[in-house]
């Protein structure tokens, strides 16, 4: 089953509702393209630790989801091939967890994401000296409308996308990161679909050098035949 940042934002929704405090859960996905054209998928879900203890605190609930509001989420992670992975911040006010997957192929994207996006995702052109990609991506949003304004105020969520270092980014809607040029944020309004467009281009760095070494076994390919030539 696909999908899983949706089923993310939707338990996330219900859970800022029951938290009720400003900022008190962040939503990050990521997806890092890499050089090979593979691709790196990362959702982390960060809480608020004294409103994690609010929640705890509420009652009603089974103990494991009053420990972990995600707990069920997390399992349906590791049941689609994701690592799960404990996570806590720098300041350690915020703890959650973060579920990391790799894509062999970039373009496999858009299948990954099932029903929390549409669009092709992740277009690749590659030879071997160069790769483009074009990602053409809508991230469903994260509820209906009508309830956006129950839980924006406590939820926040965004995308990042990373392209290989040393890449040349053309067009986009994105942000660049002011420590991190090679990546584009956008920040996604509860209640709406968010629009991801990019275009990048990295340079294979042996693409010239086997230009030159080719260059070279032809001159002396070239020479060779001429002194052939001469001694016959």
């Amino acid at each position: 089953m696909k999908g899983l940042w949706k089923r993310l934002l939707i338990v996330a929704a219900l859970a800022a509702l029951a938290f009720a405090l400003a900022g008190c859960i962040e939503l990050t996905q990521h997806v890092t393209i890499n050089s090979d054209n593979s691709a790196d998928i990362e959702m982390t879900v960060a809480v608020d630790k004294s409103a994690l203890e609010s929640f705890n605190s509420l009652g009603g609930t089974s103990t494991t989801d009053a420990e972990d509001p995600f707990a069920k989420t997390k399992t349906e992670a590791e049941g689609e091939g994701y690592t799960v992975e404990d996570y806590e911040s720098e300041d350690g006010a915020k703890t959650g967890f973060v579920a990391k997957k790799h894509l062999a192929n970039a373009s496999d994207l858009a299948s990954e994401m099932g029903t929390s996006a549409t669009g092709p995702g992740i277009t690749v052109d590659s030879d071997f000296f160069k790769s483009s990609y074009t990602v053409d991506l809508t991230m469903v949003g994260e509820g209906e409308s009508a309830d956006a304004g129950d839980y924006s105020s406590v939820m926040t969520s965004r995308f990042l996308l990373t392209f290989p270092e040393g890449s040349t980014i053309g067009e986009t809607n994105g942000t660049p990161l002011a420590d991190d040029p090679m990546t584009l944020e956008w920040e996604m309004s509860p209640g709406s679909d968010t629009v991801i467009n990019a275009v990048g281009t990295w340079n294979n760095p042996l693409g010239p050098t086997l230009l030159i070494s080719c260059g070279c076994c032809a001159v002396l390919l070239i020479v060779l035949v001429v002194v052939i030539v001469l001694i016959v």
